[in-house]
């Protein structure tokens, strides 16, 4: 068993056509969005998938208390949660939940039950009551019924969350945060991006803020304190406005380790943000940890940042690896090629084929090498401002749009600059 606020994963055997088999709407494994309280909990609902009973896949948070923020970012098929009936607070978050925000069957479970309280979790409106101790196979058939009473129209509508892209390097000094910076800079000057922010992640040595000579005001350090307390505009105030642009929310002044984060606490500060913008960018420290891992898996699209050098390729060769260990190989992944020099790929470095070979996949987009990028970042400037910038920002825009397109799901029809 993991930490008090360890995010983890795990499949069952997914036979579509298994009868009794939990499966969303469009034929795939059912994903299951747990918030739990025990340890016993969590190994019940990993046996009853594990089994294959339900043919779910499952991604749980185990907290110490059930809060508002953590429920507010479990996204999932259906949403699985541990309640104390005794917490008249507890309670009273869990109806604001179901009343408020859940999009997906609810079922919950609780170590004390009595007819009076499955009459009050009836009125809250949750989809099934399992008592505890939980019984793997009684419980994969609560999972199961809640997926065959999901409405055929639950996902949410177009537009109600905006997307959100991680980005992600294959070591130091790719470019990464410049991109993501810079690109953020000539996205904001397009059509349809006037929601756009950027999320500084990097709890140790983020410097967004720098490439744009922004002073931030706070940092996700600062919002995650008091989850309960954050939203739309407790986060629009946390962050500073760059360069008339976008919103940006700077990396903390000080560092911390990299367990500071309590993943329901960052997937909440994810949520926020996706109810408040359209287009979210985050800049992710080049590690790995549950709360990251809760990042990745809360993207619309990953965008890993490499460069056309052999310890660069083999890095990147490793994220990718890990991103499939990981089990978020059904979040798309766009993998770009920063920094190109035109033509001939000397001094050490590697054609653009070779470099496909040893990472195992396509690269998607190129940016060039641009000097005006490199001057823009040391002047803390929009890329446009800086000299010979324009024609630099008119590739790197091209690129982002692409990103933004590959990020959306098949059905939304908006895109940048149209």
């Amino acid at each position: 068993m993991a930490d008090s606020s360890a995010i983890s994963e795990t499949h069952g055997r997914s036979d579509a056509g298994e009868p009794g088999a939990a499966s969303s709407p469009a034929g795939q494994p059912a994903l299951v969005a747990a918030l739990l309280k025990s340890a016993e909990a969590e190994q019940a609902l990993k046996e009853a998938i594990g089994a294959g009973q339900s043919g779910a896949r499952l991604h749980t948070a185990v907290v110490p208390r059930l809060e508002l923020a953590g429920l507010y970012g479990l996204e999932g098929d259906i949403v699985f949660v541990e309640v104390e009936v005794g917490d008249p607070q507890e309670m009273q978050v869990l109806a604001e939940f179901v009343a408020d925000r859940a999009t997906a069957p609810v079922v919950v479970t609780s170590p004390r039950l009595d007819f009076a309280a499955m009459r009050e979790f009836m009125h809250i409106g949750v989809h099934d009551v399992v008592p505890q101790p939980l019984d793997p196979a009684e419980l994969a058939e609560a999972l199961r019924q809640a997926m065959a009473r999901r409405p055929a129209a639950a996902p949410k509508a177009s537009g109600e969350r905006g997307l959100v892209i991680s980005f992600i390097s294959s070591g130091g000094g790719v470019g990464c945060t410049s991109l993501v910076v810079q690109g953020a800079c000539a996205l904001a000057r397009r059509k349809g991006m006037e929601r756009l922010c950027v999320l500084d992640f990097d709890i140790q040595f983020g410097c967004a803020s720098l490439f744009l000579d922004t002073e931030p005001k706070s940092s996700v350090m600062d919002l995650i304190q008091s989850p309960e307390r954050l939203d739309g505009t407790l986060l629009r105030g946390a962050m500073v406005r760059a360069h008339e642009r976008f919103d940006l929310l700077g990396s903390p002044a000080s560092v911390y380790p990299v367990d500071s984060i309590d993943p329901a606490a960052i997937i909440a500060t994810i949520a926020t943000a996706s109810r408040e913008y359209t287009h979210t960018l985050i800049d992710l420290p080049l590690l790995w940890a549950h709360w990251t891992h809760a990042v990745l898996r809360a993207s619309s699209a990953i965008v890993l940042i490499v460069q056309l050098n052999v310890p660069s390729l083999r890095q990147g060769r490793r994220q990718l690896d890990m991103l499939r260990q990981e089990e978020l190989d059904d979040v798309p992944v766009i993998v770009v090629a920063n920094r190109v020099s035109s033509g001939f790929f000397g001094r050490g470095g590697v054609s653009l084929k070779a470099a496909e070979k040893a990472l195992g996949r396509k690269v998607d987009h190129v940016v060039p090498e641009s000097p005006a990028i490199r001057a823009a970042a040391e002047a803390g400037v929009p890329l446009n401002e800086a000299s010979g910038g324009r024609s630099a920002e008119k590739k790197l825009v091209q690129v982002m749009e692409a990103i933004i397109r590959a990020a959306q799901p098949a059905s939304a029809a908006v895109q940048p600059g149209g």
